[in-house]
């Protein structure tokens, strides 16, 4: 099979070997495109959901803590979930007490 493929010739030889080289050349760069497409999409998508929720948490935030859960609701899209947004209480620092 491979007497067949192989040129007798030395131009054919070079010829053949040229193309195969272009073909994995093509071949390599299309690989190294797609991979990088899809690297940029995910982090396309990564940097579009932070930014959801930061626009989302500072929406929730100006409200007043009554109206956070509707206005929660009414954020919430099919990439974002947005529930429960009852303000979380910061934890009190405990008081010291001098010591003598």
């Amino acid at each position: 099979m491979l007497a067949r493929i192989w040129p007798d010739s030395l131009a054919g030889r070079t010829t053949l070997v040229l193309l195969v080289g272009l073909l994995a050349l093509h071949l390599g760069s299309v690989w190294i495109h797609e991979t990088a497409l899809r690297g940029s999409d995910q982090v396309a998508r990564e940097r579009s959901l932070a930014e959801g929720l930061a626009r989302a948490g500072r929406a929730l935030a100006a409200l007043p803590e009554a109206e956070r859960d509707r206005a929660a609701h009414a954020l919430s899209s099919p990439g974002l979930d947005c529930t429960g947004a009852r303000a979380c209480p910061r934890p009190r620092r405990p008081e010291r007490t001098p010591t003598y």
